[in-house]
C-alpha cells in the first residue's frame, strides 16, 4: 500500500511540470521586427532651384527620425542641393555634371536600416522679361532678350519658329531672323532638356518699310511757334517720348480717368495742334533759333 502511494506522488509530480507554460526556446521573448526605411518623393523630377518633399517612414520602431543626405554629403551642398530635417530638398542652381542626385535616409533608431531614391534635375523654366527693339522693319533683324533662367542651348522663337540664338548669359541671349510681312509677333525663349520648357511670351511690332532717317541735324526747322521740324527728331530713339507703350500696364486708375473725362471723348498727343478759345491746345511748342 506505501509502496502504491509513492507511485501515484511520482505522477502527479510528472504530471505537473508537464504543463507548465514556457516563453519560446529555451524560455526566451521573441527578438523584435526589424528596423526599415521606405523613402518617397513627392515628384521623381525637380526643376533647378525648386523643392521637392521627401517623405521618410519607419517601421520597425517608434522613432521616425532619419539622418538625410544628398549624394553621401550630410545634408547635402550647393553643388548637388541640400536637404532640411523635414526631407525639403532644394534643388540647386546649376545642372550637376550626372544630372541626377540620391537622396538618403539613415534611421536614428538603427543605423544599419537606409533608404535611398533618385532624383532628376531638370533645367529651370525661362521667365522672358523684355524683347529690344519692340519695333522693327520687315526683313533681317536681330533682336535682344532679357529675362531670367535662360540656360546653354536656349532656343528663340519668333511666332514658333527657331531663330538662330546665341547664350550670352543666364538673363540675356541675342536672336537673328527674317521677317518678310509686317504685324504683330509672339517672341519666346524655350530651354532644352532635360525638362524642356517655354516662356511667356512678347510681342513685337514689325512696320512694313523703315521709315526715312530723320535729318542729322536741326538746321531745317522752322523757328517760331509751332514751327516744322522737316522731319529733324528732337528725341534720340531711346527717349520716352519715342517709347512703344502698347504693351505697358494699364494705371490702376485708368478707369476713373476715362470716366472723369468721358469714354466718347478721344485724346492724342497733338504737338501745336491749333487753338482752342485762344488758348494753343494739344502740346504747343515754340522753335528758336540759335540767337536764344
Amino acid at each position: 500500500m506505501r509502496r502504491a502511494n509513492t507511485c501515484l506522488l511520482m505522477t502527479l509530480l510528472c504530471v505537473q511540470i508537464g504543463c507548465g507554460t514556457g516563453t519560446g526556446s529555451g524560455g526566451k521573448n521573441p527578438p523584435p521586427p526589424p528596423v526599415t526605411v521606405d523613402l518617397s518623393a513627392a515628384s521623381p523630377d525637380v526643376r533647378l532651384g525648386s523643392t521637392d518633399q521627401v517623405t521618410a517612414t519607419v517601421t520597425g520602431s517608434s522613432n521616425q527620425n532619419v539622418s538625410w543626405f544628398v549624394n553621401a554629403i550630410a545634408g547635402g551642398n550647393a553643388a548637388v542641393g541640400t536637404i532640411s530635417a523635414s526631407g525639403v530638398y532644394s534643388a540647386p542652381g546649376a545642372m550637376p555634371a550626372a544630372g541626377t542626385v540620391t537622396i538618403k535616409a539613415v534611421s536614428a533608431a538603427d543605423p544599419s536600416a537606409t533608404a535611398t531614391t533618385t532624383l532628376t534635375l531638370w533645367n529651370a523654366s525661362p521667365t522672358l522679361g523684355s524683347v529690344s527693339p519692340q519695333s522693327f522693319a520687315a526683313g533681317a533683324f536681330t533682336l535682344t532678350m532679357n529675362g531670367r533662367n535662360f540656360v546653354n542651348g536656349a532656343q528663340v522663337l519668333f511666332e514658333g519658329a527657331a531663330l538662330s540664338t546665341t547664350f550670352i548669359s543666364a538673363t540675356k541671349l541675342t536672336a537673328t531672323g527674317s521677317a518678310s510681312a509686317a504685324g504683330t509677333f509672339s517672341v519666346t525663349v524655350q530651354n532644352p532638356d532635360p525638362g524642356a520648357s517655354t516662356s511667356n511670351q512678347v510681342n513685337v511690332q514689325v512696320t512694313s518699310s523703315a521709315p526715312p532717317p530723320p535729318p542729322s541735324a536741326c538746321s531745317g526747322m522752322t523757328p517760331g511757334q509751332g514751327g516744322s521740324l522737316n522731319g529733324f527728331l528732337p528725341f534720340p530713339a531711346d527717349n520716352l517720348w519715342n517709347k512703344d507703350i502698347s504693351s505697358a500696364p494699364v494705371d490702376p486708375n485708368s478707369e476713373a480717368l476715362i470716366n472723369f473725362i468721358g469714354a466718347s471723348v478721344t485724346i492724342h498727343p497733338d504737338f501745336g495742334s491749333g487753338l482752342y478759345q485762344g488758348s494753343s491746345i494739344g502740346i504747343p511748342y515754340i522753335v528758336v533759333d540759335s540767337t536764344q
